[in-house]
């Protein structure tokens, strides 16, 4: 089999941002067949958890003066709860599966590892991964809570641990330095990368986030001028947002993969650039 692209090698703010889609569509069997079985039943279930727990609303819709029990609120936070550590799941699973392909695209060529090979290397930093992602996660919101400055600052800075961990197969303290060291080396770089492709991804929802807008408006003028309008049609009006919403976990968990090839390209990128101006 053809090489394919190569990595491993400088580049610049626009090779990184070419390659990074010349890459997607080069490994888009591949890459998708592994996320199909490793991470994609996760996927839809969060999606239909989201919609299973906006329908556990319907006693009080049907009628809204009833006075919810306290065992209703504690199975809700509970259903809460559990649907929030399924997003989790499935991110964490995205984020391990999208990042340990391509450290193996890397060290082993293209066309030579498959999905079992990928699943085997999740195995080997999966919970090390989930530890970093709810870690960064504090420390980036903890940033964003003092001002919105430190929290750019801290997401832009940490945004190479992950492929640091799977790549150069670091435990999270190194890794979280390395990805300061390499992050630092081009900062504004690495800024603008994730500004345009974010950018991107915000154009590419526009059109969903437009249906559900038009939808909800719909609703409200439904809501507004039908004289005979009942909690059953309120019910209706839901259990629709709750699907369109159910499609939009899944739209954007697949456009999510987008920015974390672009990272993985740009660290391995500044590495290469580091390691030879280290050399002279």
């Amino acid at each position: 089999m053809e090489n394919g692209i190569d990595l491993k090698r400088p580049r610049d703010f626009g090779a990184v941002f070419t390659t990074t889609f010349a890459f997607l569509k080069q490994e888009f069997r591949p890459l998708g067949m592994a996320i199909l079985y490793i991470v994609f039943p996760f996927i839809l279930i969060s999606a239909i958890s989201l919609v299973l727990f906006m329908n556990r609303f319907k006693p009080f819709i049907m009628n809204p003066e009833a006075i919810p029990s306290s065992g209703f609120l504690m199975e809700i936070l509970l259903f809460y709860i559990l649907m929030i550590l399924i997003f989790l799941v499935t991110n964490v699973l995205l984020t391990s599966t999208v990042n340990n392909y391509i450290a193996l695209y890397v060290e082993k060529g293209r066309g030579n590892f498959n999905v079992a090979d990928v699943s085997a290397r999740i195995g080997t930093n999966f919970w090390q991964i989930l530890f970093t992602v709810i870690l960064t996660g504090i420390m980036i919101a903890i940033g964003y809570m003092f001002c919105i400055i430190p929290g750019i600052y801290l997401a832009v800075s940490m945004c190479f641990v992950y492929i640091a961990i799977t790549y150069d197969k670091k435990g999270f303290g190194d890794a979280l330095s390395r990805s300061f060291e390499i992050s630092h080396f081009q900062w504004w770089s690495t800024f603008l990368l994730l500004i345009v492709i974010y950018l991107i991804l915000f154009l590419i929802a526009l059109i969903p986030y437009f249906i559900i807008l038009i939808s909800i408006i719909g609703s409200m003028t439904v809501t507004e001028l039908n004289d005979n309008f009942s909690p059953d049609k309120l019910i209706e009006v839901i259990r629709k947002l709750s699907y369109m919403l159910a499609l939009l976990t899944i739209l954007f968990s697949l456009l999510s993969v987008i920015p974390m090839v672009a990272i993985a390209v740009q660290y391995i990128s500044l590495a290469e650039i580091k390691a030879k101006e280290n050399q002279l």
